[in-house]
């Protein structure tokens, strides 16, 4: 798959089938020797930072995706599984579209004008995933 394949969007404006593409991308990236989901994602985000998260191991598949966290152990299934990643994607998605999140993205993004959604929702999520992380510590 090429690049020239994914859509021309945010991640928050594709559908079901514009994601599954965006993550079979990832998956065929993160299948290559030694690149797992994250840095295929740090990868492809460069050259398209509106559409592809970066999907870190710990923060993402870890945290964000286990309901459970921080009390309970993140899934041992592959990160780099092409059903994790579209999950990702959409958990993502659906948080970016959320109506009661919109004024928020909206807000943040004055701050930071220069960054998509998804690059503030990154920053955001960290933020809160390793104030966390350190009290439990």
């Amino acid at each position: 798959m090429r690049l020239s394949h994914l859509p021309e969007k945010r991640l928050e404006e594709t559908n079901d089938a514009e994601r599954q593409i965006v993550a079979e991308l990832i998956a065929e990236v993160a299948s290559l020797p030694g690149i797992k989901a994250s840095l295929a994602t740090k990868t492809l985000h460069k050259k398209r930072p509106a559409l592809i998260p970066v999907l870190d191991n710990r923060a993402i598949f870890g945290a964000y995706m286990n309901p459970g966290w921080p009390h309970r152990p993140p899934d041992r299934a592959p990160v780099g599984h092409l059903v994790r990643i579209k999950r990702a994607l959409d958990c993502i998605a659906t948080d970016l579209t959320r109506e009661e999140n919109i004024c928020s993205w909206h807000q943040l993004q004055q701050i930071a004008p220069n960054h998509s959604w998804i690059e503030i929702f990154d920053m955001v999520w960290w933020m809160y995933f390793r104030e966390v992380e350190e009290r439990r510590s």
